[in-house]
């Protein structure tokens, strides 16, 4: 466990609340922001709801308000929240009056600090990539993500994203994304083949994008896990849990 400052902790969630920017569509709304994309109806991560600028006499009115625009675009009214330990009470108790249902997420965040690097499978290629190869969009429906492609294809339109690939005898095995966010960098859709798990090429991606970050970007790097192998690559890479830090949550209405 790890205490960060509180500047730290607020650019995380500054982070946590664009990101959905990079891949879907999004209306300014005064307490917040609607991220939404017909394309994939069935999408949360595409479709639902950051409020963070209502007041506590406000709230109600801004649940009825997204609601009311999920639903009039044949969408089922959904909300994110990432926030400070019990920092979204007001929030919760307007969805559960407006009969929302809750779910807390699994996930933990990490942060960089440590300067421990993890283990390099020798005879692969790591780099970074301008586009989703044939063999790579192959690789994540071999893994059940079908609609990664899709996301990616968008995100790579950003000159602050950046897809990496490590090769083995010629094919993509394992890939991983950056996003620069302002003051973070966010480590995300890490994947390694079906076919090729547990031959170490995670922790060769996770070797490279180190030192990536550090050449290109260079500020606060973080994740989000919750899958106990990939937790454990993450510690043994450098990555220190915000445990108590952050609650995240989400919400829908049937």
């Amino acid at each position: 466990m790890t205490g960060e400052s509180t500047d730290i902790i607020d650019d995380i969630i500054h982070a946590e609340i664009d990101y959905p920017r990079t891949y879907t569509n999004t209306a300014e709304r005064a307490y917040g922001l609607l991220f939404h994309n017909g394309e994939v109806p069935d999408s949360h991560m595409s479709n639902h709801a950051r409020v963070f600028r209502a007041e506590d006499d406000t709230m109600a009115a801004a649940v009825a308000d997204l609601t009311a625009f999920y639903r009039d675009r044949g969408l089922r009214p959904c909300v994110f929240s990432v926030s400070r330990p019990c920092g979204a009470g007001t929030l919760r108790n307007a969805l559960a009056s407006a009969g929302f249902t809750f779910r807390n997420d699994t996930d933990r965040f990490f942060i960089h600090r440590e300067t421990c690097r993890p283990k390099h499978v020798p005879d692969v290629q790591v780099g970074r990539a301008s586009n989703v190869s044939a063999g790579l969009a192959e690789m994540m429906l071999r893994s059940d993500r079908q609609w990664m492609p899709k996301v990616l294809e968008r995100q790579l339109r950003l000159p602050s994203f950046h897809l990496l690939e490590v090769f083995a005898s010629g094919r993509p095995v394992c890939m991983g994304t950056l996003q620069e966010l302002g003051k973070c960098s966010y480590v995300d859709h890490v994947l390694t083949d079906k076919e090729h798990r547990g031959k170490g090429y995670a922790c060769s991606l996770l070797d490279y994008l180190l030192d990536y970050h550090a050449a290109e970007i260079g500020n606060t790097l973080y994740l989000r896990a919750e899958n106990p192998t990939a937790i454990r690559i993450y510690q043994e890479a450098g990555f220190v849990e915000l445990e108590g830090q952050l609650e995240s949550w989400s919400a829908w209405l049937e």
